[in-house]
Formats: structure tokens, sequence, C-alpha cells
């Protein structure tokens, strides 16, 4: 069986999205990073945090959830998969069916839920309000023997009972593959677009503005990967088109956002070394360059970012999966006058696989993230998050989720701290029908009054339920 380098991993994960969904979907972990300069702009109030990057995993739906580094499951007599996290466990009496098309599958789902925000703007002194959520999407997977395709889609509407200021609309598509060259070698690629909501409480964001901030994000990437047998090489390249749309602020004033449009140009490439079925050494470079289409004053915001990684990844004991980086990360930015930034990098998601119903799942990142204000490039965020899910029985998951992010503003002296916390349950009713409830508790302090509120918190509370076909 051929083995999956890095570089091809991060391209499956970053194009997950199945319908075995996590009951935090708001607050699901990304199996591996989206950018060295992240935007982990979210969709405001539904996924803060969640990666910008949305396209569809070449895997069937309800069969993962893009735990790509998990190891072939070993079938069980009572129908439990030996040695796979509870969140990518096979479950074939509740796991969707699908329409069969020719030689694809298409998995429709629709998604009903209502909620209460205690604080819908993001204040110091909060305003409440009940909001209900309707969703459309489906996925097409092709079931060929050799190569592959998935196209998604969704369309996404949350309204509010009172302050319909919040309420958003939102939608995207794409389109992935997989050509296989050989036994060992392949390449991939993808497109796709979307509108996306700007989560106000995000570490980055401090705009203050009567609707969250809208932007449109188009994205092309393509990867290429080569296993010479224990050494495996690859290759990846991405370009993604940031587009925010003007908002107005609280007195109805236009805020330009043209500041914030820009274009990045993103590569790595890795090399791997395993050592038979147990783990592998690997050694990654990233680069990328990030350009603004305005050139605001007071400062230039371009950038250049390369990290470098060197760690261990796949099986590193027979209940830890996953991977586990260590390097450095630079930063030079453009504008004369602030100084390049360097850092530690990180790169960790690991699996603890407790016992066969219960799974932890650790990841802790540093990266650049854009930000919301004009005088300042970015932040340096470092995030660690931490996850359990239980199998409570074949068909009930409960889940706690916490995570913290500590964002250093560039060339500010300023800093925000960020906290979350969640607990949830999914039921599997039958193949069609999945209930979902979730709690969830938001805080975060900044350092200083130029860059927001000093404190804001918030508590959520929802309950969907999803249709598949």
């Amino acid at each position: 069986m051929m083995r999956i380098g890095r570089a091809e991993l991060r391209w499956l994960s970053l194009m997950g999205a199945t319908l075995l969904s996590s009951p935090l979907g708001a607050q699901s972990i990304d199996p591996l990073p989206g950018g060295l300069l992240d935007d982990r702009l979210g969709i405001a109030r539904e996924t803060p945090g969640a990666s910008v990057r949305q396209d569809p995993t070449l895997r069937l739906p309800g069969t993962t959830t893009g735990d790509v580094t998990a190891l072939p499951a070993v079938g069980d007599p009572n129908g439990i998969d030996r040695g796979t996290t509870v969140s990518a466990r096979r479950r074939p009496q509740y796991d969707p069916a699908g329409v069969r098309t020719g030689s694809f599958l298409f998995f429709p789902e629709l998604t009903a839920g209502v909620g209460y925000e205690d604080n819908v703007y993001s204040e110091p002194n909060g305003r409440g309000d009940i909001y209900g959520r309707l969703r459309a999407s489906g996925a097409l997977r092709s079931t060929w023997g050799v190569h592959a395709l998935a196209v998604d889609g969704y369309v996404d509407q949350r309204s509010y009972a009172k302050y319909d200021t919040e309420d958003a609309f939102t939608y995207g598509a794409s389109a992935s593959g997989k050509f296989d060259i050989d036994r060992t070698a392949s390449l991939t690629g993808g497109v796709s677009h979307s509108r996306q909501v700007v989560d106000r409480s995000a570490v980055g964001e401090i705009l203050t503005t009567r609707r969250p901030v809208r932007y449109d994000l188009t994205g092309a990437s393509a990867g290429f990967s080569k296993d010479f047998g224990r050494l495996a090489v690859g290759v990846t390249g991405a370009v993604d088109r940031f587009d925010f749309l003007n908002a107005r602020t609280q007195s109805g004033d236009v805020s330009d956002q043209q500041f914030r449009d820009y274009t990045r140009y993103s590569g790595g490439v890795e090399g791997s070394y395993g050592f038979g079925s147990g783990p592998r050494l690997y050694a990654a470079v990233n680069g990328e360059l990030r350009r603004y289409r305005v050139q605001a004053p007071p400062i230039t915001r371009d950038a250049d970012i390369v990290e470098g990684l060197v760690g261990i990844r796949s099986e590193i004991t027979p209940l830890i999966r996953g991977r586990l980086g260590v390097g450095y990360l630079h930063a030079n930015f453009k504008d004369p006058t602030i100084p390049s930034q360097g850092a530690l990098a990180i790169d960790a998601n690991l699996d603890y696989l407790f016992s066969e119903l219960t799974t932890f799942r650790l990841s802790a990142r540093r990266y650049f993230q854009n930000v919301g204000l004009i005088t300042a490039p970015a932040t340096l965020n470092t995030e660690v998050q931490l996850r359990v899910d239980h199998e409570l029985l074949r068909n009930v998951i409960l889940s706690a989720n916490a995570r913290y992010v500590h964002g250093k503003y560039v060339d500010e002296d300023a800093a925000v701290n960020r906290w979350n916390v969640g607990v949830g349950g999914l039921w599997l009713v039958n193949r069609r029908i999945r209930m979902d409830a979730a709690l969830d508790y938001t805080a975060r302090k900044s350092d200083r009054i130029l860059i927001g509120n000093q404190k804001i918190d918030a508590f959520r509370a929802s309950v969907g339920v999803r249709y598949h076909l």
C-alpha cells in the first residue's frame, strides 16, 4: 500500500468536510493547518476558528472526519473497528447510503437548527437573541478503482429573531481530484469558491461594524507525491484570493474593507522516512507570499513567510498516531518600519486511542494571522486545543472540547487571549436522521483598548437535526 506523505495529507485534510460531522461542529479541530500566515476567520457564530478552506475530501462521507492519519481498521465481530478514532469509525448501520449515479455516489443533506446566544454583537454588555439556521448541501464522490473525483456545495442561512443585522447567508462550491500515475505516485488538484462571514470574537477581529464583515474566497491547489519505499516525497502549491466586502459602522458610515483584500501564494515540500509499519521521520519547508491589492496607509501589509519543520508522524506508538513537529517560523514584512519576526514553529495533531470507546485529540500550532487592524499586518498566534470523543452507545457520541489562542500583534504593543470550552452530543437515529445538541462558552480578553473591548464573553446553546438520503 502506498504511503501518503505529509504534503498529500495536508491536501486531503484541507479538502475535508464529511457528513459524519462533529456534534461540536463549531469547535471541530482542523486536521491540518491552513497556512503559515493563516486566516482562521471562520463562519460567524457557527464555525469560529474553522479553516477557511472547505474543499471536499476524496473519501466517502460517513467513513471519516478527515482523520487521514488513521490506519486501516481491523474488523470486529461486534461491529467495532479496532484501532480507529471514535470520529473516524465506520458505522454501517448509520452511515448515509447515498444515491448511486453511475460510477458516483451523491450524498444530499438538509440541516435545520435553533439556538440561543447571550452576546450577539460580542460586546462587554452582551445582548441575547434566538436564531434559526437552515442549510442544504450535497457531496458527489467517485467510486472508481483508481483516480478519484469529488464535488461539494452548500448554501446556509442563519436568521435572528430580534437582531436581524446578524443574519447571514453563506455558500460555497468546490471540486477536487486525484490522478494515480501508478501505485507509488499521484497528482492532486482542486478549485473552490465560497462566501464567508468573519466571526466577531476572533482574535484578529476588532471592528465594530453594524453587520459582520463578509468576504469571498476563491482558491486553487495542486500537489504531487511519490513513494520510493521507505522514502516518500511530496510537493504542494496553492493560490487563494480573499475579497472583503465593505461594511458600515454603527452610525451608518461606510467602513472600507479594501485594505484587507489580498492574494496568498503558498507552497511546500516534504521528505519522510519510514521504519517498517512504525513511525516516520519527516522534514518539511513551507512558504507563503502574501500580496495585498491596496497598500493603504500607514503601513505596507505585504509579507513573506517561511517555516521549517522536523518531526515524527504516522503511528508513533500503538495507541498514539498523528504528527508532532517543531522548527522555526520566520516572517519578513515588506514595510521597512516593521522588523522581521521569528518564532518557534509548532505543528502537532495527535490522536490518543485511550480505549475503543474514547479518543483524545491534542493539536497545537503557531502561525501568523491576518487582522482587521489597519496599523498592524498580522498577529503571531499560538493555539492549543484538546478534544475528547466518547461513544456512549453505537449511535450516540458525546464530545468535549477546550481551545486557547494567544495572539501577539505585530508592530503593536498589544495581545489578545481567547478561551473556548464546549460540550455536545450526536445521536445517529438511523441512516437518514441525525440529531445534535451543543453548549459553548467563549471569552476574549485584550490588554489594550486599541485592539477592541478589553473583555467579552458569550454563551451559546443549540440543537439541530440533519436529514440524509
